[in-house]
């Protein structure tokens, strides 16, 4: 690999153009270059030997487009042996990140981490969706973008979701129950679920997490996992890893049990009840407000051409139920539909493009009195008679 290495570098420079500067990384059977040209910019180049590359990697990673799924921007062949795969230039991974002890300092790292396991999920939401499997979803396969979004990476073990597998590039002590007791091949989509279960273990835990997968001595084993995944249930040990990883937390108790409602959906055993990736994204652990960046609420014209009238905050936008020549919609965003918080004695209203509010006074409950012959009659001592009967 080293002459392979040497000779995409030189084919880069001398026909493409590019000045290779760093090795960002390397591995058996491949190495990632940082390059740079003055028409392109800063790209990675990922070299990768002929005879290990996937060929569905080279077939569907051109047609992914997604945010948080790294793009392929171009693709070099017949390189001394070799493939050059042309991507964006990432800032860092998720594993460096987590194991960076400044960011573990900074007390809105959870929620950062919280952003993190959202993007992720929609990513490979978005794979699944079109009928592919990552089949190697870890901390380190996954890129911080210099925007500071989280972006999947590393395609070598792309296939179909109806391929059934007997092995996968997932180290052993991350791959799910069904790989170890099953002796028949198993379906590629729950190998992914129960990665990012263990994904988030990985954000969350920290030391908790390293200690019952990669430095457990039972690691690739049944038992291992039924240990862990037992412990990843406990609440107690949840919470005193999320603390001792994130000391500076201002996370609240609720979200740190909402986050092992999350996990223990994907770490289930049975393959069969892990929770899919769409209605994982319904969660309440990864669902977040929108800042108040306006939500542009459009008015119909009477000339056929709707314009804008007012930009609301999405907290205090709401549909007027009771105009009917009024026809309010609002723009979407991508997390999902956008809904006024509405108490149950306060209701917004939207008239005729103005903001009002109305404000309900809760019913007041009235006991009513009692008939004065209803109550027992107050009995004298002094008349008071007793009987004793012989």
């Amino acid at each position: 690999m080293p002459d392979a290495l040497q000779s995409a570098m030189d084919y880069l420079k001398q026909k493409e153009g590019f000045d290779c500067k760093d090795v960002l990384g390397k591995g058996t059977y491949g190495s990632v270059v940082k390059v740079s040209s003055k028409d392109r910019g800063s790209m990675a180049a990922k070299i990768v030997e002929n005879r290990v590359v996937n060929l569905l990697e080279i077939k569907e990673w051109s047609n992914l487009n997604h945010p948080n799924v790294l793009r392929l921007l171009d693709m070099i062949f017949n390189v001394d042996g070799v493939v050059i795969f042309m991507t964006e230039l990432m800032q860092t991974n998720l594993f460096m990140r987590l194991q960076d002890k400044e960011f573990k300092k900074d007390a809105k790292a959870p929620e950062k981490c919280r952003q993190y396991a959202r993007q992720v999920l929609c990513g490979l939401a978005y794979i699944h969706h079109l009928d592919l499997c990552h089949l190697d979803l870890r901390a380190e396969n996954v890129f911080i973008a210099r925007d500071g979004r989280a972006v999947v990476a590393d395609f070598s073990g792309l296939c179909r979701k109806g391929e059934m597998k007997k092995f996968c590039p997932l180290p052993h002590s991350l791959r799910p129950p069904e790989m170890f007791t099953s002796k028949k091949k198993v379906a590629p989509m729950p190998i992914d679920l129960w990665a990012y279960g263990l994904l988030l273990a990985n954000m969350f835990l920290g030391k908790g997490f390293y200690i019952c997968t990669v430095k457990n001595q039972k690691a690739g084993h049944i038992d291992a996992v039924l240990q862990y995944t037992g412990l990843f249930r406990c609440q107690n040990y949840v919470e005193n890893f999320f603390t001792q990883t994130y000391p500076n937390s201002t996370l609240s108790e609720g979200r740190i049990e909402e986050m092992m409602s999350l996990m223990n959906m994907f770490l289930q055993i049975d393959p069969e009840l892990r929770i899919a990736t769409e209605d994982a994204l319904k969660h309440s652990f990864l669902s977040f407000t929108p800042e108040k960046t306006g939500a542009v609420i459009l008015e119909p014209d009477t000339s056929g051409t709707s314009k804008s009238i007012s930009s609301l905050s999405v907290d205090t936008a709401a549909e007027d139920t009771e105009s009917p020549n009024l026809d309010v919609k609002f723009l979407q965003h991508s997390t999902g539909d956008i809904k006024p918080k509405m108490s149950r004695w306060q209701k917004y209203k939207f008239r005729f493009g103005k903001l009002r509010l109305s404000l309900l006074s809760p019913p007041v409950s009235i006991k009513p009195e009692k008939s004065k012959t209803e109550e027992p009659p107050k009995m004298n001592k002094s008349s008071t008679k007793l009987f004793f009967i012989k």
